[in-house]
């Protein structure tokens, strides 16, 4: 799973709804929330992470446990940028 700085790596903050560039593509339905999780822990609280909203590109944090709408945050994949030859 990526951690934050990796998710905001792909955000264009040029963009809104979403914040992301078309050459990623849209990987949910419209009904399910732009949030996706990182690994990143928020702070000093274990029962908390950062995710990323797709739509306006903003960082927050809620529970480890929690869902949006009774669907669960999707997690979302990134490249590190390096190809292997």
């Amino acid at each position: 799973m990526p951690n934050v700085k990796e998710l905001q790596s792909i955000v264009d903050y040029g963009r809104f709804q979403p914040a992301l560039d078309p050459i990623f593509g849209l990987t949910r339905p419209n009904t399910v929330p732009p949030n996706y999780w990182s690994s990143t822990t928020y702070g000093n609280e274990q029962n908390f992470a950062l995710f990323v909203n797709f739509d306006t590109g903003f960082v927050n944090a809620d529970g480890k446990v929690f869902t949006f709408y009774g669907v669960g945050l999707p997690v979302r994949a990134v490249r590190d940028g390096r190809c292997q030859q």
